[in-house]
């Protein structure tokens, strides 16, 4: 693995006035990263997604679920998570795009 990013966890949290607050937990992991196919591009579009970059980690066990992730000052959403340990051995790759925009914690869409 030849980079590295962040993989980000959010959390809403409540008082017991019933406000909301918004909590954040990073870790920083080894990565490898790698562009979006045409058709791969393609076939996301249909389905109105916009992936961007895979990452691939060293370890299966690097990943606990983290929807977010940031990389290189940039933060992206998980869109697909795919294992398969007879290609790429135990490593687990994350297909990403762009997070445009970020709710606060209490607002809706």
């Amino acid at each position: 693995m030849d980079d590295i990013c962040n993989l980000v966890k959010e959390a809403i949290s409540y008082d017991e006035y019933g406000r909301t607050a918004k909590t954040k937990t990073t870790r920083q992991v080894y990565c490898k990263v790698f562009g979006i196919t045409q058709s791969e591009f393609y076939a996301a579009a249909a389905a109105n997604l916009n992936p961007e970059i895979k990452i691939r980690l060293s370890m299966f066990e690097d990943y606990e679920g983290e929807k977010l992730v940031e990389y290189r000052g940039d933060t992206f959403s998980v869109i697909r998570v795919y294992r398969n340990s007879e290609s790429i051995g135990d490593a687990i790759e994350l297909t990403l795009e762009r997070k445009v925009g970020t709710m606060e914690a209490g607002e809706s869409e």
